[in-house]
């Protein structure tokens, strides 16, 4: 709003990409313009803007179609910007978890690394938190790019356990090994210093 009080329109890829991502956000299709000027720049970050437009606006396939278009010029070009790229990420899982029909064409778009490995362990996150919406192998799956060196922590560990779990994995020995390991050691949380230890 406070942009728009003033006459001046975008004058570099930047204010491109604040202005349109703002419009997309609120689902005003006034973005486009902007979006397709932001084109001849980036690309990557115009069809990520426009998927987020059409998620704000309902239209999950078009979404879809942009978001495949995003991530793969990602495939091949290393200089897209991460705060935008970020967002389409969280968009994709977004968009899986409202129509898991959606969910094995997302996850396919995101298989292949982005070029010299920009955003990587953001790209795996986002594979695995939409492989639920595919099947137990998608989750098995998707968890070979954390092997063996998994993060450690609470929620990754729990996931994975849950993961190895529903698709009998073998490995679900060790998933259960490293999480109980992880809550021996872990810090005591603020809510656990209200509960008696005896609960």
């Amino acid at each position: 709003a406070g942009w728009q009080r003033q006459e001046r329109q975008p004058s570099n890829p930047t204010e491109l990409a604040i202005i349109a991502f703002s419009l997309a956000d609120h689902g005003d299709s006034a973005c486009l313009p902007y979006a397709e000027q932001l084109r001849r720049y980036q690309p990557a970050e115009a069809d990520a803007i426009i998927a987020h437009l059409m998620l704000q606006q309902g239209n999950l396939a078009k979404a879809v179609e942009s978001l495949e278009r995003t991530f793969k010029y990602c495939t091949t070009v290393p200089w897209s910007w991460s705060s935008v790229i970020n967002g389409a990420l969280g968009d994709a899982v977004t968009i899986a978890r409202q129509e898991r029909g959606f969910a094995p064409r997302l996850a396919e778009s995101l298989k292949r690394p982005f070029a010299v490995y920009v955003l990587n362990e953001a790209r795996n996150y986002s594979l695995a938190a939409i492989a639920p919406q595919i099947d137990a192998n998608a989750c098995v799956s998707a968890l070979q790019a954390f092997e063996p060196n998994v993060p450690w922590t609470r929620e990754f560990l729990t996931t994975r356990l849950q993961y190895y779990e529903a698709a009998g994995d073998s490995r679900a020995v060790d998933a259960r090994r490293d999480l109980g390991e992880f809550l021996k050691y872990e810090p005591l949380r603020p809510a656990d210093l209200l509960t008696p230890r005896g609960n």
